[in-house]
Protein backbone atom coordinates (compact mmCIF):
# COMPACT_ATOMS: atom_id res chain seq x y z
CA UNK A 1 0.00 0.00 0.00
CA UNK A 2 2.81 2.42 0.61
CA UNK A 3 4.35 1.98 -2.62
CA UNK A 4 0.99 2.74 -4.24
CA UNK A 5 0.61 6.16 -2.54
CA UNK A 6 4.64 6.90 -3.25
CA UNK A 7 3.36 5.90 -6.60
CA UNK A 8 0.72 8.59 -6.51
CA UNK A 9 1.90 10.86 -4.91
CA UNK A 10 5.04 10.87 -7.58
CA UNK A 11 2.39 11.28 -10.72
CA UNK A 12 0.66 14.04 -8.68
CA UNK A 13 3.52 16.07 -8.46
CA UNK A 14 5.06 16.09 -12.10
CA UNK A 15 4.40 18.35 -14.59
CA UNK A 16 1.78 17.79 -17.27
CA UNK A 17 3.21 17.40 -20.82
CA UNK A 18 1.20 19.41 -23.32
CA UNK A 19 -2.02 17.79 -24.23
CA UNK A 20 -1.48 15.49 -27.71
CA UNK A 21 -3.74 12.92 -28.36
CA UNK A 22 -3.76 10.22 -29.37
CA UNK A 23 -4.09 6.79 -28.72
CA UNK A 24 -6.94 5.16 -29.14
CA UNK A 25 -8.89 3.14 -26.77
CA UNK A 26 -7.03 -0.44 -27.84
CA UNK A 27 -3.58 1.45 -27.71
CA UNK A 28 -4.26 2.82 -24.19
CA UNK A 29 -5.31 -0.47 -22.90
CA UNK A 30 -2.39 -1.68 -24.44
CA UNK A 31 -0.48 0.40 -22.99
CA UNK A 32 -1.54 -0.07 -19.23
CA UNK A 33 -1.64 -3.65 -19.59
CA UNK A 34 -5.20 -4.00 -19.22
CA UNK A 35 -8.71 -4.84 -21.20
CA UNK A 36 -10.54 -2.44 -22.98
CA UNK A 37 -13.16 -3.73 -20.91
CA UNK A 38 -11.56 -2.75 -17.80
CA UNK A 39 -11.49 1.04 -19.36
CA UNK A 40 -14.74 1.18 -19.74
CA UNK A 41 -15.85 -0.41 -16.61
CA UNK A 42 -14.07 2.28 -15.09
CA UNK A 43 -15.29 5.49 -17.38
CA UNK A 44 -18.85 4.36 -16.26
CA UNK A 45 -18.25 3.92 -12.98
CA UNK A 46 -16.79 7.60 -12.76
CA UNK A 47 -13.15 7.80 -12.17
CA UNK A 48 -12.16 9.52 -15.10
CA UNK A 49 -14.03 11.44 -18.01
CA UNK A 50 -12.41 10.68 -21.85
CA UNK A 51 -12.75 13.43 -24.61
CA UNK A 52 -14.60 12.01 -27.78
CA UNK A 53 -13.77 13.07 -31.28
CA UNK A 54 -16.66 14.23 -33.63
CA UNK A 55 -16.70 10.04 -34.87
CA UNK A 56 -17.17 9.58 -30.94
CA UNK A 57 -14.11 7.95 -30.63
CA UNK A 58 -12.13 8.18 -27.40
CA UNK A 59 -9.24 10.60 -27.51
CA UNK A 60 -6.61 9.63 -25.15
CA UNK A 61 -3.89 12.10 -23.50
CA UNK A 62 -0.79 11.74 -21.68
CA UNK A 63 -2.89 13.02 -18.77
CA UNK A 64 -5.17 10.49 -19.51
CA UNK A 65 -2.43 8.09 -19.37
CA UNK A 66 -1.37 9.41 -16.06
CA UNK A 67 -5.02 9.31 -14.13
CA UNK A 68 -5.53 5.67 -15.50
CA UNK A 69 -2.03 5.00 -14.49
CA UNK A 70 -3.01 6.36 -10.69
CA UNK A 71 -6.08 4.25 -11.11
CA UNK A 72 -4.46 0.94 -11.90
CA UNK A 73 -1.80 1.01 -9.36
CA UNK A 74 -4.91 2.12 -6.11
CA UNK A 75 -6.60 -0.78 -7.74
CA UNK A 76 -3.65 -3.35 -8.02
CA UNK A 77 -3.41 -2.21 -4.18
CA UNK A 78 -7.07 -3.37 -3.55
CA UNK A 79 -8.86 -0.09 -3.62
CA UNK A 80 -12.32 0.03 -3.73
CA UNK A 81 -13.39 2.09 -6.87
CA UNK A 82 -15.92 3.97 -4.31
CA UNK A 83 -12.81 3.99 -2.35
CA UNK A 84 -10.40 5.84 -5.30
CA UNK A 85 -13.63 8.10 -6.17
CA UNK A 86 -13.58 9.52 -2.79
CA UNK A 87 -9.53 10.01 -3.05
CA UNK A 88 -9.98 11.87 -6.02
CA UNK A 89 -12.85 14.17 -4.68
CA UNK A 90 -10.03 14.85 -1.78
CA UNK A 91 -7.08 15.19 -4.47
CA UNK A 92 -9.64 17.94 -6.69
CA UNK A 93 -7.93 20.45 -4.48
CA UNK A 94 -4.49 18.74 -4.17
CA UNK A 95 -1.27 20.99 -3.86
CA UNK A 96 2.25 19.52 -4.25
CA UNK A 97 3.26 18.66 -1.13
CA UNK A 98 0.30 17.22 0.66
CA UNK A 99 0.80 14.11 2.69
CA UNK A 100 -1.70 11.96 0.78
CA UNK A 101 -0.95 9.25 3.73
CA UNK A 102 -3.05 11.77 5.74
CA UNK A 103 -6.10 11.86 3.13
CA UNK A 104 -5.81 7.56 3.40
CA UNK A 105 -6.04 7.99 6.94
CA UNK A 106 -9.37 9.73 7.34
CA UNK A 107 -12.38 7.63 8.96
CA UNK A 108 -14.39 7.65 5.75
CA UNK A 109 -11.52 6.56 3.34
CA UNK A 110 -9.91 4.15 5.87
CA UNK A 111 -13.34 2.16 6.22
CA UNK A 112 -13.21 1.73 2.64
CA UNK A 113 -9.83 -0.16 2.43
CA UNK A 114 -10.80 -2.04 5.80
CA UNK A 115 -13.81 -3.62 3.96
CA UNK A 116 -12.19 -4.39 0.62
CA UNK A 117 -8.75 -5.78 3.07
CA UNK A 118 -11.80 -7.82 4.63
CA UNK A 119 -13.24 -9.39 1.65
CA UNK A 120 -9.65 -9.82 0.43
CA UNK A 121 -9.12 -11.99 3.31
CA UNK A 122 -12.64 -13.90 3.19
CA UNK A 123 -11.90 -14.80 -0.25
CA UNK A 124 -8.37 -16.34 0.50
CA UNK A 125 -10.17 -18.23 3.37
CA UNK A 126 -12.70 -19.74 0.93
CA UNK A 127 -10.30 -20.49 -1.74
CA UNK A 128 -7.44 -21.94 0.51
CA UNK A 129 -10.78 -24.18 2.37
CA UNK A 130 -11.53 -25.25 -1.35
CA UNK A 131 -8.15 -26.22 -2.19
CA UNK A 132 -7.85 -28.33 0.90
CA UNK A 133 -11.27 -30.38 -0.07
CA UNK A 134 -10.43 -31.07 -3.18
CA UNK A 135 -6.88 -32.40 -2.61
CA UNK A 136 -8.60 -34.37 -0.25
CA UNK A 137 -11.12 -35.22 -3.17
CA UNK A 138 -7.83 -35.90 -5.20
CA UNK A 139 -6.36 -38.12 -2.99
CA UNK A 140 -9.64 -40.26 -2.01
CA UNK A 141 -10.18 -40.77 -6.08
CA UNK A 142 -5.96 -41.98 -6.13
CA UNK A 143 -6.44 -44.31 -3.44
CA UNK A 144 -9.59 -46.21 -4.76
CA UNK A 145 -7.31 -46.44 -8.16
CA UNK A 146 -4.79 -47.81 -6.75
CA UNK A 147 -7.18 -50.11 -4.27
Amino acid sequence: MLEAIHEVEQLLCETPSAPVPLQTHKQMAQRLQLTEETLRNWERNGLYKIERNRQNRRQYYERDYQKLLMIRTLRSAHFSIAAILHLFEQLDNFTPGVDIKNLLNKPKFTQYFLYVTDQLELNLRKAMTDVTEIKQRLSSLIASTHA
